[in-house]
């Protein structure tokens, strides 16, 4: 036996916790407080950022490396798309849009 075909948007509308919330209680759900939450929830959320660790640390370059990395993917994606991009820059001396 075949099942009906069901459309991507239907599927996460019917199974997706949030909107089962939503059509419940048919209402957004509202945010608290921040002094209403847990304390260990924000140390749980805090995103390990280089300027939190010592430069000692290993932990501190490979993530260092990892947002340089980052940057210049960015870069490189976006240095010359088009020829009047490639020309604004040009006429401002300009190598690309990040130098």
């Amino acid at each position: 036996m075949l099942l009906p075909a069901r459309s991507v948007l239907s599927v996460i509308v019917d199974f997706f916790p949030i909107s089962m919330c939503y059509r419940t209680l048919g209402q957004d759900i509202v945010l608290k407080d921040y002094s209403e939450y847990p304390s260990w929830l924000e140390e749980l959320l805090a995103e390990d950022s280089p300027h939190s660790l010592s430069p000692e640390n290993y932990e501190y370059w490979r993530q260092l490396k990892k947002k340089d990395r980052r940057f210049k993917r960015k870069r490189n994606f976006f240095r010359f798309r088009s020829s009047f991009v490639q020309r604004y820059y040009l006429d401002q001396g300009k190598k690309d849009a990040f130098n």
